[in-house]
């Protein structure tokens, strides 16, 4: 189920809209609620709620912001809501969420977001780990995982599903797909990007796309506390290079070499952009991409941005497309030249 258009109801509210629980700051209260009653999976920890829970018959996703001990916090949920409005605009699935506050099993207020699941009784989603886990060899210990390996895994994994007998062309599209939303997270600085945060919808045992993107809550450096983001984004050259800085979680090893360790994002990027396809789609769709506009689509939403997240997520996203396009423009160009002179 990709989300789009009106906001989904999230409690039995009388047949109000989401909009109106809404708080003058735009999250939903919850605190009328027990949720726990209907808890279905936890997944968090003694730092963070994050938990599968049921109520009036529907599935919904419980993330509590991620608690920095002795700060002020940060504007991670905020980045699930960046996300979405950023794909929207693109053209590219993506799951739906609203911020939220509720009251925790101790009775203490917190804050957070909540998303109605994307996949119903006939449907599932297959995440590229569950594809790839046997390939899987991870880089040097960490949690990085090799693009050419996910790949490979996912080809071969659409070609030999018996249930489908997909085309080489859907096969194709879903994995255009796929190398446009880790495009999209390169251009996002997202950092928790691993293979388990992307997947395929199943409807019927039947293969349909990619999974929205979903669980995007670490981009453009929005999880960091504020107090140090605001810090940072004070110095202008440090604040490039920390964006500089941000690594995709999955990466071409056998291209890691060719850039210097401090741009780490770039063999991904490199690799991406040999696809004419997605040089047009970096040209036409993401260049257009307006972060105010992004703002003033989440304003009607009834979410209120403050001035300081505002500014330092239009700044990370100017300062990641300047060193986009200061290493590959040219490239870019140039290959779409070349496309375009062929599909004419």
């Amino acid at each position: 189920m990709y989300i789009e258009g009106k906001h989904r109801y999230f409690v039995n509210n009388k047949g109000k809209d989401t909009d109106d629980l809404k708080d003058d700051f735009g999250l939903v209260d919850l605190t009328h609620i027990d949720i726990y009653s209907g808890l279905k999976e936890k997944m968090g920890n003694d730092h963070r709620d994050k938990m599968w829970f049921k109520y009036n018959g529907t599935d919904y996703l419980l993330k509590s912001t991620i608690a920095l001990e002795d700060t002020i916090g940060n504007y991670c949920s905020y980045g699930e809501i960046i996300m979405e409005e950023a794909c929207k605009l693109l053209h590219m699935p993506a799951a739906h969420y609203e911020l939220v506050k509720y009251n925790d099993k101790n009775g203490e207020l917190k804050e957070g977001v909540i998303s109605e699941s994307f996949v119903g009784d006939k449907s599932k989603i297959t995440t590229l780990f569950d594809v790839s886990v046997d390939k899987i060899d991870l880089y040097d210990n960490s949690d990085i995982t090799d693009y050419n390996i996910v790949i490979d895994c996912l080809y071969n994994y659409l070609k030999e599903d018996k249930n489908n007998d997909l085309s080489e062309e859907k096969i194709d599209e879903i994995i255009l797909n796929f190398k446009k939303q880790l495009m999209d997270d390169i251009v996002f600085c997202a950092v928790d990007n691993h293979s388990q945060n992307y997947g395929l919808i199943t409807e019927d045992n039947k293969i349909k796309n990619i999974a929205p993107s979903y669980d995007r809550e670490a981009i453009l450096m929005l999880d960091m506390d504020i107090d140090t983001l605001l810090d940072i984004a004070d110095n202008e050259d440090l604040f490039y290079d920390m964006i500089n800085s941000q690594c995709s979680r999955i990466l071409p090893l056998d291209k890691i070499d060719d850039y210097p360790e401090n741009e780490p994002w770039k063999p991904m990027m490199a690799v991406l952009l040999e696809d004419e396809r997605l040089c047009d789609y970096y040209y036409n769709e993401i260049l257009s991409l307006d972060m105010e506009q992004i703002f003033e689509n989440i304003k009607k939403r009834k979410i209120y941005l403050d001035d300081d997240l505002k500014r330092i997520s239009k700044l990370a996203f100017e300062s990641r497309i300047k060193q986009i396009n200061k290493e590959f423009l040219p490239k870019i160009e140039k290959n779409i030249t070349s496309y375009n002179e062929r599909e004419a």
